[in-house]
């Protein structure tokens, strides 16, 4: 919604009023609350290519100008990271292979002795959908392995979350 609005009866995104409104104070709250110095948003537009090196590079960046020895670094999402030509791959698995790498490599450098365990990295991914006509039957993204992309993924990560919205069912189950 922050960086497309919402969808208009034209079909076009954009912001509305409301929406505007939402924005600014929600700024005005991180400045207010002094925790604005603290968060750092960085868009593909900042990075010149994807790679573990200028992941990094700006995640150290902004330690410095927060003054902080660690970080938690959310990728929106994992799909989505451009390959540079060095790691040219061959297949779609390769590609994920290739992503994830990146992300294991972003933890490994953010290791330092003050820091033995790096910096926390939260990846977005996508869930696969149920294939074949039973598909809206199905209930998806529950398991490790519904996630998109290599196997990897799932196994080779310290915890994975799978998260989807909550049924009326669910609600009353969990808090009557």
């Amino acid at each position: 919604v922050y960086t497309r609005g919402c969808e208009q009866a034209d079909g076009r995104c954009q912001f509305t009023q409301e929406l505007i409104n939402t924005r600014d104070e929600g700024f005005a709250r991180i400045t207010r609350e002094g925790f604005g110095n603290r968060l750092f948003v960085v868009d593909r537009t900042h990075l010149a290519q994807h790679t573990s090196d200028n992941i990094v590079a700006i995640v150290e960046e902004a330690k410095r100008q927060a003054q902080a020895s660690r970080a938690l670094i959310v990728l929106d999402y994992l799909q989505l990271l451009e390959l540079s030509d060095d790691r040219a791959t061959k297949s779609d698995l390769d590609a994920d292979k290739a992503r994830f790498r990146i992300v294991q490599e972003v933890c490994e450098r953010t290791r330092t002795e003050q820091n033995p365990l790096g910096d926390a990295v939260i990846a977005i991914s996508e869930a696969r959908k149920p294939v074949g006509d039973s598909r809206k039957n199905q209930e998806w993204g529950t398991a490790l392995a519904d996630l998109m992309g290599s196997s990897r993924l799932g196994y080779g990560a310290d915890a994975g979350l799978l998260l989807q919205k909550m049924t009326k069912d669910d609600l009353d189950r969990h808090y009557g």
